[in-house]
């Protein structure tokens, strides 16, 4: 046992020289390869490489260390469909805990880093799936496409990519099997929709809290979300005398909060999915505080699926957003808060004045748009793997 350890040590460290070596003369990304390595992942690759791979199985593949709760609507959808699902995926991601509401009996997780992982994708058990699933297709650290990064998986003609952001895959993918390509939602280019929006077994509740609480999710970046629209919002509804709640989660600086509007925001920062999750539970309302007079925004309604309908979707809560933003996930009247420019001030005070009987409404009608996103993803998934 200890001559077999040392062995694949020796190994390793070849590997991690000659990539040394070779990226010493391209003059690219050395740091990859020093910084994406642990001798804790050793035993990880010898259970990959000696765990037979099940009947009708498929293996899910995040080589970054983000998008875990994408891994975790795929793999569900796949086994809906009777598969079994093997993963490997980048150890950050795993330590965030994003699969604590779903049956994993059924999946086997292989986390390590980047490393490893192309010693595992050398392996020869590779072949054996009945499809190989890359659910980021760009390589978050370069720039440049997963299969660039680790050409190891070009040999594969059952390999498929989840795209989220349709100028990435034009760039990086245009030599690559369009057929081969799937949506991260149902409006992203003409590829099959697959809409990650299952995060397991989560409490979804038909009435409102009191307070109402409103929520929002996302890195607190205004590129990414008017954070500061939020903060001016929340003075004017305290100004006319309302009580509700707004939670925020999210990695940045919130804008200045002032003494008079601090017990209305709950700012408990990135959180691991589980807590999230408690959270999302927690809530009322999503604010997706997206600005369409800000074009760092234009993205989330032209080419780029974001994070938050998914978790809309998936918890059953109310939107508030900007119609702009509405039509591109096929939120409306019946199923969101939608209101025009920038008067979220107003759309948040319906929601604090909504009957329950409206909410209850809206609820019916956001649930049915999830199902037909799940029936309309799990069939897509089918038809690829009947091919």
């Amino acid at each position: 046992m200890k001559h077999d350890n040392m062995k694949h040590i020796r190994r390793l460290g070849a590997s991690i020289i000659s990539s040394f070596v070779f990226n010493q003369k391209k003059k690219k990304h050395v740091y990859q390869y020093l910084s994406e390595f642990s001798f804790f992942d050793i035993p990880m690759l010898r259970k990959f490489q000696k765990s037979p791979v099940r009947k009708k199985s498929v293996l899910l593949i995040e080589t970054n260390a983000c998008h875990g709760e994408v891994i975790s609507a795929y793999f569900q959808y796949f086994t809906d469909l009777g598969y079994n699902v093997d993963i490997i995926m980048h150890d950050f991601v795993y330590k965030e805990k994003h699969f604590t509401r779903h049956d994993m009996s059924n999946i086997n997780v292989y986390h390590c880093h980047q490393t490893v992982m192309r010693k595992m994708f050398q392996s020869k058990r590779m072949n054996e799936y009945k499809a190989i699933f890359i659910m980021t297709p760009i390589n978050t650290a370069t720039g440049q496409s997963v299969l660039t990064f680790f050409p190891e998986l070009n040999r594969f003609k059952n390999l498929y990519v989840i795209a989220h952001n349709m100028p990435d895959i034009a760039r990086e993918y245009k030599d690559f099997d369009k057929s081969h390509i799937l949506g991260l939602g149902r409006k992203l280019g003409k590829h099959p929709s697959t809409n990650p929006h299952l995060f397991g077994n989560v409490h979804k509740n038909h009435t409102r809290h009191k307070p109402v609480t409103f929520i929002t999710v996302g890195r607190i970046d205004p590129q990414i979300k008017n954070h500061t629209m939020l903060i001016s919002t929340v003075q004017e509804l305290v100004e006319r005398g309302y009580k509700f709640k707004v939670i925020v989660i999210g990695e940045g600086k919130m804008p200045a909060i002032n003494d008079k509007i601090k017990p209305f925001i709950i700012t408990p920062g990135r959180q691991i999915s589980e807590n999230m999750y408690q959270y999302m539970e927690q809530s009322d309302f999503f604010l997706t505080l997206w600005d369409k007079n800000d074009s760092t925004h234009d993205k989330y309604r032209t080419n780029l699926i974001s994070g938050s309908p998914q978790l809309i979707f998936g918890f059953n809560k109310i939107p508030v957003i900007q119609k702009e933003f509405a039509d591109f996930y096929d939120f409306d009247d019946t199923n969101a808060i939608v209101y025009q420019g920038n008067n979220l001030t107003d759309a948040m005070e319906q929601a604090i004045l909504m009957t329950d009987n409206h909410y209850t409404k809206l609820y019916q009608g956001l649930n049915k748009l999830s199902q037909e996103m799940y029936n309309e993803s799990k069939n897509n998934l089918k038809k690829i793997l009947e091919k």
